[in-house]
């Protein structure tokens, strides 16, 4: 697996130096975007926060850290800074990868789209359908239709 993604940084021209910033982000595209078409849009996000030095508010990140999975995350997991992957603690990248990024997620890092988002959030959980916002009061519109998805699609 090391092999395969130091060919893949190689083969794309990532400066070895740039190799762990680069699949630190990608690692958070990979566990973030469920659909390809999502994952420069992602990649996007996460460069829009930290080049304003926000914190990254990643779900998948603070599961990593606790070791479960991210829907199942709780108030008080998100408020835990003992968790170095706390990204809703901590400001910046987490302290390492926290997945085995593939090809797409890396060229997405390498070429996010253009955009202007800072918020996402899947909305369908079935689909992946990802909404994605400028400000938070469009954020929250996105995650209130989470919030009418799951409790339509509860058990």
């Amino acid at each position: 697996m090391t092999a395969q993604t130091v060919a893949v940084l190689t083969e794309k021209g990532v400066p070895q130096d740039q190799w762990a910033t680069v699949l630190n982000k990608a690692s958070l595209v990979e566990r973030e975007a469920r659909l390809p078409e999502d994952r420069p849009k992602v990649a996007r996000a996460i460069e829009n926060r930290l080049d304003r030095e926000m914190k990254l508010d990643v779900d998948s990140s603070v599961a990593y850290g606790l070791g479960k999975p991210g829907t199942g995350l709780t108030t008080a997991d998100t408020e835990d800074a003992s968790n170095l992957y706390n990204t809703y603690r901590h400001l910046g990248l987490p302290p390492t990868p926290i997945a085995s990024p593939g090809a797409a997620s890396i060229d997405a890092v390498l070429a996010p789209a253009e955009g202007d988002w800072i918020f996402w959030v899947t909305v369908n959980l079935d689909t992946g359908e990802t909404l994605f916002a400028t400000t938070l009061a469009e954020h929250q519109e996105n995650v209130a239709l989470l919030r009418a998805w799951q409790a339509e699609n509860s058990e």
